[in-house]
């Protein structure tokens, strides 16, 4: 379109901008009507919204001024070419069946917990999983976010760091049915472990990592959901990098808020997640061995009775940064066959010109 005797164009498709052409270096220059190609019909008209190029519409500005959406460049005779990185949002939450529900013949990605749907904008899993960013915040620079996968385990766990608040600074350490690791692709470093700050579950004394029931589960309790925190940070066990700090003060990458699941009703199905909050409930019973208090010993029978050992891959975006280099290539319009070098000769016009003839400049030729 034209505004104010400038050339302005936007082309986007799917709303993302795309590559396009505008022949530059061709007399028959095209504005280009969205896809990136110059269209003609059959008979060489222009078609699919592309229109002839008037260089008197050409000023020296692309897009309008002050503007982050339509920058102002000072391009004139040439074609601005920008990189876009994505959304700072998560880029997605997969599930990989353990082998408990894979030998029970589970369809693929079954989980036994889902999320309490916050409004994450990331929208995973329903909301309630995303960066960091959105939750409590973090002071993770964008260019440091990992792709991460946690790990649930009957046997193999990890030392949390815990708070006995819902976004307390962290004063705890317990075992968590799980393990957290760095798999980005993109350092190509070897998968390394990292930092949990979890909540201690089921009211603040649970001393562990459990889902909640109220929320998204059956309603009868126990308390208070859970939160998981993957924080930048080599795992260190308890030499208590992290205590004393809060979520929103470390390089946090992500939050989740995760409850339980109920996968199936069925006699002899395997557990999902209302059966393994079961245990729970029984373990804070007045007559269990420690009563309404979760005991270690407790704690870890429950631990080895997670419903299913899979893994939860939790995808970061790749977002640009100063120091990335990018190639760019160009493909050289097809050279002239002589038959066509001739037919474009009667495109010259030179006046006066003794050799063409004649000119109404100069009647007496």
């Amino acid at each position: 379109e034209t505004s104010a005797d400038q050339f302005v164009f936007n082309v986007v498709r799917g709303g993302n901008p795309i590559a396009f052409s505008t022949k530059v270096d061709d007399p028959r220059t095209f504005i280009d009507g969205g896809n990136g190609v110059l269209d003609l019909d059959s008979a060489g008209n222009l078609i699919n919204g592309d229109l002839i190029f008037d260089d008197r519409l050409f000023s020296t500005s692309i897009a309008l001024p002050g503007d982050a959406a339509a920058e102002q460049f000072e391009v004139c005779e040439g074609i601005l070419v920008k990189a876009y990185g994505p959304a700072l949002l998560g880029v997605s939450a997969t599930y990989t069946n353990g082998p408990q529900y894979t030998t029970a013949g589970l369809a693929a990605g079954t989980r036994w917990f889902n999320s309490v749907n916050f409004g994450l904008a990331d929208g995973l899993l329903g909301g309630g999983v995303g960066l960091a960013y959105g939750f409590l915040g973090t002071t993770i620079d964008p260019a440091d976010l990992k792709t991460v996968e946690i790990r649930f385990s009957r046997t193999v766990w990890q030392t949390a760091y815990g708070h006995a608040g819902a976004f307390g600074a962290q004063n705890e350490f317990y075992p968590v049915p799980f393990t957290v690791w760095d798999v980005d692709q993109e350092d190509a470093l070897p998968d390394r472990r990292l930092n949990v700050m979890t909540r201690d579950g089921s009211a603040f004394n649970g001393n562990g990592w459990y889902l909640d029931n109220v929320l998204g589960g059956d309603g009868s309790g126990p308390y208070q959901r859970n939160y998981m925190h993957i924080v930048l940070s080599d795992y260190d066990s308890t030499a208590g990098s992290l205590t004393g700090e809060s979520v929103d003060g470390v390089p946090t990458i992500w939050s989740t808020a995760l409850t339980p699941r109920e996968r199936v009703v069925a006699v002899g199905a395997p557990a999902d997640g209302f059966t393994w909050n079961d245990l729970l409930k029984t373990a804070r019973t007045a007559g269990s061995p420690s009563g309404t208090t979760v005991d270690a010993t407790e704690r870890d029978a429950i631990y080895a009775q997670v419903p299913d050992e899979g893994k939860l891959k939790l995808t970061a975006p790749n977002v640009i940064v100063t120091s990335d280099t990018y190639t760019y290539t160009t493909t050289a319009r097809t050279v002239a066959t002589k038959a066509q070098a001739k037919a474009t000769m009667k495109d010259i016009r030179v006046v006066p010109n003794p050799y063409y003839g004649r000119s109404t400049y100069q009647a007496s030729l």
